[in-house]
C-alpha cells in the first residue's frame, strides 16, 4: 500500500503511522529471519546436543580410565607378592599360593577394588590355584582362557585385557585384566587376573536419570560392546557392525558421527571418545529426535504465525517463553548431571570466562556463588582458591602456577593434605574443561605399594631394591666428589639357633630390635638395609679413614653383643662384618657386594663376632675355591679319593680293638689335598652326600675283612644327618658289604645337635636301631657339650685332642677330661682319647680310667693295603703300661 506523508502536525497520526510502518517492516524482517534461522537453528541443536554429549564422554572416559589403572595397580600388588612366594620358595609355589594366607591377602585387595567381582592367580595348566570366590580354591580350568594362551608366550610383561566373556564363577559378561607370572629365571609361573563387569566401569544413573533420549556405550577398541545403559537386553559381547563409521572415528582419536539405530530404531548422534591408555572407548549418543524437538516446534509455529502479523507476534513471544521453559528445564537437567559427579568440574568459554561449575567444586575449595558466577575469569577463581587458603605443593604456589597441557593429567597436592588430580580438556568451538579428582585415597594407596616395594615388611629398613637404588646413588656422589662410599655386610651369628629353639616370632622380634640397634650405630646420611633373614648391610659415606670405619664396626659388634630380653627370653648373638671401600675394592654395586661377602665370609672363618676388610687375596682364595670345588667335583665322579686308617687301641691290654677311616684325596696334579681344605667345600657343594655315601660303602667292605672284633668308625657330616636319607643309606651299605651292624661305628661333631636338634636325634636314633654304635666326636669344642649328653645316650665319647694335649697339667685341662671320664662312666659310655702323641699323656688317660685312645703315639693312618701289618707289628709291640 502507499504510505501517504506523515503529517508534521498531527504527531498522534504520525505516531500511529510509524507504528504500522514499524509493525509492518517488524512482522516482514521477522518472518524473514525467523524462515533464514530455522536452519541455522537446527544447526545449532544438533551442535549443543554434540557438545553435551562430548562433556559427558569425556567425564565417562575418566572414570572409566580411574576404574582401569585402579585394576591395573592392584594386578601389579598381587603380581608382586606371588613372585615373592615364587623366590622364596620355588619348589612350593603351588602349595604356597594355595594357602589361606594368600587367599586372605587377594579378599583384603578385593575389598578395596568395587569395580572387580574376583581376583585369581591360574596356574600354567589352567587350573586356579587360588581365587577369591571360594577357598579352597574350586577345581576349575582356565586352559582356553585368552589372556592364559596369551600370556604364556609373551613374556614383555604387558597388562593384557580380554575380550569379554561369560564367567564360570559369576555367569555374568566379564572383563579379564591379566599379567604374566614369572620365576626369577624367566619362566612361566601362571598368571594373575582380575575379573571386572565392565559396567561397574561407568556410573551413569544419575545422569540417565536427568537426561531423557540419551545412551551410553562401553566398548573395547575392536568394537565389541562391553556394557549399555540403558539397555532393556544384555547387549554385552555384540560387535558394532563393520561397515559402521565408529572404526573410522575410533581411528581418528574421537569425534562425533550420525547413524541409524544400531541397536534399536532410533536415529542417534554419537560423540565417540576412546580411552589415550586403555583399549576401551566411551560411546554418549543423543537422540536426534529429542536433539531437534526444539526446532521442530518453532517450524510449526513459524508456519501457523504467517497468517496474521499479531498473532505472529503472539506466537512468537508464546515460543520464546516456552524456549526459555524448555531451556530452563535442560539447564536445571545439566546442573544435576554435574553436581552428582564425584568431580569437580568448571567449563569457560573461549576467552577464558566461565561458563558454569558444579556444587562439588564449591565443596572442595568452599567457594561461593559470587566468587563463581557467570563471567568470571580462570584467573579469578584460581586466586579465590589460593584465598581461601588452598595452595599447590609445598612451597605454597597457586593453582594458576600449576597450569596444565590440555588432554593431560597433573597430579598436586594441596596444602591441606589432599591429592588432586587436574585435567584440561578442550572443547570443540573454543573454550575448555577443567576437571578436579580427589585422589587422596589412591595417591596414599600407591604411596604404601611403593613403600613396601622398597622396605622391608619386618624392620621398616630399607630392603635389597633400595640399597641397590642408594648404593648407586652414592657411588656416583663419590665419583663426583673423590669421596669413598663404605659396604658393609653383617650376618647374625647364632640366630638360626634362636628361630629353632625359641620359635620364628620371637626371631623376628629379635630382628627388629637388631635393626633398631644398628640405626642407633648409623650417622644421619648412611643407609641400613636388611638384605633377608638374618643378612643387614650399611653404607656409609665420606668416611676414608679405615680406622672410623673399624670404630663404626666395633661399635656395631658391642652393640649387637649386648643380651636381648625378649619375650621373658635373655639372648646372645653376635654378628659378623665384612667391609669393602669404593673406589679401591670396587666401583660397581655388584662388585663391592661380592667384596663384602667375602670379607664377611673370611670374618666368619676366622672365629664370628668380628669384622674384616676386604683383600684382594681374599678375591684370589675365593677363586681357588671355585677352582678346586669344579676340581672336587670331578675327583668325586672319577672317584680320586682313598681311605686311610688310624688305630684305635685299647687302654686296658693295648690291644688294636678298631680303625677310623680318614678320608683323602689324590689329586693327579697336587698329589694328596688334606681333608681340612676339601670337606668344607664339599659340604658348601652338598658333594658331602655322594662321597659321605662313598666313603661308608669302602670302609664297611674293606672292615668286612678284617678280624670278627674290630671295628670301623666314620665320620658324619651334619649335612648327611639332615639330608634324610642317611639311615636307608647305611642299610643299604650293611647289606651290601655284609658287615655286622655292631663293628660300624658312626662319628658325629657336636654342630649336629646344634641346629634342627628334635630332627637330628631323631635320625640317630633311626641309626641306632639299625644296631650301629654312634660316637660324639672331638667332644668339648662345641657349645653346650654336657647338655647334648642328656639329649642322646651315646655309645663313645671321642675326648678332642685339644683337652688330651692339657691331661699332664694340674690344672682345669686334666679336671675336664676327668669330669667328661666321670659322667661317660656314669651312664655307660665308653670314652676316646684323641690326638694322644706323648707316653704321658697316655699314662695321664689310663690313671683318669679313659676306655681307648688313639693318636701318633701309637701309629699314624696308612692305607687299607698296610693293615695286615700293621696288626701284626702291633701285636709284638709293648706300649708303656
Amino acid at each position: 500500500m502507499k504510505i501517504k506523508k506523515i503529517s508534521k502536525t498531527d504527531p498522534v497520526e504520525r505516531a500511529f503511522k510509524l507504528t504500522i510502518l514499524a509493525a509492518g517492516f517488524l512482522i516482514v524482517a521477522a518472518a524473514a529471519a525467523i524462515l533464514g534461522s530455522l536452519w541455522q537453528s537446527r544447526s545449532d541443536q544438533v551442535e549443543a546436543a554434540k557438545r553435551a554429549a562430548a562433556n559427558i564422554a569425556s567425564v565417562l572416559a575418566e572414570q572409566v580410565s580411574y576404574s582401569a589403572q585402579a585394576v591395573g595397580l592392584m594386578l601389579d600388588d598381587v603380581k608382586r607378592r606371588a613372585e615373592q612366594i615364587a623366590r622364596e620358595k620355588p619348589d612350593a609355589f603351588q602349595t604356597e599360593a594355595s594357602q589361606r594366607e594368600l587367599f586372605e591377602f587377594l579378599s583384603e585387595r578385593l575389598r578395596h577394588l568395587p569395580q572387580a567381582d574376583l581376583i585369581a592367580i591360574i596356574d600354567p595348566r589352567g587350573k586356579a590355584v587360588s581365587t577369591t570366590t571360594a577357598f579352597p580354591a574350586p577345581g576349575m580350568n582356565f586352559s582356553e582362557r585368552e589372556y592364559l594362551i596369551a600370556q604364556s608366550t609373551d613374556k614383555g610383561g604387558i597388562l593384557f585385557i580380554g575380550t569379554p566373556v561369560m564367567s564360570k564363577s559369576t555367569g555374568k559378561w566379564t572383563t579379564y585384566f591379566s599379567r604374566r607370572l614369572e620365576t626369577p629365571a624367566g619362566e612361566f609361573l601362571g598368571v594373575v587376573v582380575v575379573g571386572v563387569q565392565p559396567s561397574a566401569f561407568m556410573r551413569v544413573e544419575a545422569i540417565a536419570s536427568s537426561l531423557s533420549g540419551q545412551s551410553f556405550l562401553l566398548l573395547n577398541k575392536d568394537g565389541i560392546v562391553l556394557a549399555r545403559f540403558p539397555d532393556p537386553i544384555d547387549r554385552a559381547g555384540m560387535k558394532m557392525p563393520e561397515d559402521s563409521e565408529w572404526y573410522r572415528v575410533v581411528g581418528e582419536g574421537g569425534g562425533f558421527f550420525r547413524l541409524p539405530g544400531t541397536f534399536d530404531t532410533t536415529a542417534r548422534l554419537i560423540a565417540v571418545r576412546p580411552l589415550a591408555d586403555w583399549p576401551f572407548v566411551v560411546n554418549v549418543a543423543s537422540s536426534e529426535v529429542e536433539a531437534l524437538s526444539l526446532w521442530s516446534i518453532r517450524a510449526i509455529e513459524v508456519g501457523i504465525g504467517g497468517s496474521l502479523a499479531c498473532l505472529c507476534f503472539a506466537c512468537l513471544i508464546l515460543t520464546m517463553r516456552g524456549q526459555f521453559a524448555r531451556l530452563h528445564t535442560g539447564h536445571l537437567r545439566f546442573q544435576a548431571a554435574l553436581n552428582n559427579m564425584s568431580q569437580g568440574l568448571a567449563m569457560f568459554d573461549r576467552d577464558g570466562r566461565l561458563v558454569v561449575c558444579n556444587e562439588r567444586l564449591h565443596k572442595m575449595f568452599h567457594l561461593t556463588s559470587v566468587q563463581t558466577r557467570a563471567g568470571t575469569s580462570e584467573f579469578e577463581i584460581e586466586t579465590a582458591i589460593v584465598e581461601n587458603g588452598y595452595f599447590v605443593g609445598p612451597n605454597g604456589c597457586s593453582f594458576a602456577e600449576a597450569r596444565l597441557t590440555p588432554g593431560q593429567t597433573h597430579t598436586v597436592e594441596v596444602s591441606d593434605g589432599r591429592v588432586m588430580s587436574l585435567r584440561r580438556d578442550e572443547m570443540q568451538g573454543g573454550g575448555f574443561v577443567i576437571t578436579l579428582t580427589d585422589v587422596t585415597k589412591r595417591a596414599r594407596a600407591v604411596a604404601e605399594i611403593e613403600h613396601l616395594a622398597l622396605h622391608d615388611p619386618l624392620t621398616g629398613l630399607a630392603n635389597r631394591v633400595q640399597f641397590r637404588i642408594r648404593l648407586e646413588e652414592g657411588l656416583i656422589r663419590a665419583s663426583q666428589r673423590n669421596e669413598t662410599v663404605a659396604v658393609l655386610y653383617l650376618d647374625l651369628d647364632g640366630f638360626k639357633h634362636v628361630n629353632d629353639t625359641l620359635g620364628h616370632p620371637v626371631g623376628d622380634l629379635l630382628l627388629g630390635t637388631v635393626a633398631k640397634r644398628l640405626l642407633s650405630c648409623a650417622r644421619a646420611g648412611d643407609t641400613v638395609a636388611r638384605l633377608g633373614g638374618d643378612e643387614f648391610a650399611m653404607i656409609i659415606e665420606s668416611m676414608s679413614q679405615r680406622m672410623d670405619l673399624s670404630l663404626v664396626a666395633q661399635r656395631i659388634l658391642d652393640t649387637v653383643a649386648t643380651p636381648f630380653s625378649i619375650e621373658g627370653h635373655n639372648i646372645e648373638v653376635s654378628t659378623s662384618i665384612g667391609i669393602a671401600v669404593a673406589p679401591v675394592d670396587g666401583g660397581t654395586p655388584d662388585l663391592l657386594g661380592r667384596h663384602a661377602d667375602l670379607a664377611l665370609y673370611r670374618a666368619k672363618a676366622e672365629g664370628r663376632a668380628t669384622y674384616c676388610f676386604f683383600e684382594f687375596s681374599l678375591h684370589e682364595a675365593a677363586q681357588r675355591r671355585r677352582t678346586l670345588g669344579a676340581r672336587l667335583r670331578r675327583a668325586v665322579e672319577r672317584q680320586e679319593f682313598e681311605l686311610f686308617y688310624q688305630p684305635i687301641v685299647s687302654l686296658a691290654d693295648n690291644s688294636i680293638i678298631g680303625f677310623e677311616a680318614l678320608l683323602r684325596w689324590r689329586d693327579p696334579e697336587n698329589g694328596l689335598i688334606s681333608p681340612s681344605e676339601f670337606i668344607p667345600l664339599a659340604e658348601e657343594t652338598g658333594l658331602i652326600i655322594p662321597l659321605g655315601d662313598w666313603v661308608l660303602k669302602h670302609a664297611c667292605a674293606e672292615a668286612k675283612r678284617w678280624p670278627a672284633h674290630l671295628h670301623v668308625a666314620v665320620n658324619l657330616s651334619p649335612i648327611q644327618i639332615r639330608s634324610g636319607d642317611i639311615v636307608a643309606s647305611v642299610l643299604s651299605i650293611l647289606d651290601a658289604s655284609k658287615l655286622e651292624p655292631h663293628r660300624l661305628d658312626l662319628e658325629i661333631t657336636e654342630s649336629v645337635l646344634l641346629t634342627n636338634t628334635d630332627d637330628n636325634i631323631a635320625v640317630l636314633r633311626s641309626l641306632r636301631d639299625l644296631g650301629v654304635k654312634i660316637s660324639m666326636d672331638d667332644f668339648g669344642t662345641g657349645y653346650s657339650s654336657l647338655s647334648y649328653l642328656r639329649q642322646f645316650s651315646f655309645d663313645v665319647i671321642k675326648i678332642d685332642r685339644s683337652f688330651v694335649s692339657a691331661v699332664c697339667d694340674a690344672g682345669s685341662g686334666r679336671a675336664v677330661v676327668r669330669a667328661v671320664i666321670e659322667i661317660s662312666e656314669s651312664v655307660g659310655m665308653s670314652t676316646v682319647g684323641e690326638g694322644v702323641e706323648t707316653e704321658e699323656q697316655l699314662e695321664a688317660l689310663r690313671s683318669l680310667g679313659c676306655t681307648a685312645a688313639q693318636g701318633y703315639l701309637f701309629s699314624e693312618a696308612w692305607p687299607a693295603a698296610e693293615i695286615p701289618a700293621m696288626l701284626r707289628k702291633f701285636s709284638g709291640r709293648r706300649v708303656a703300661a
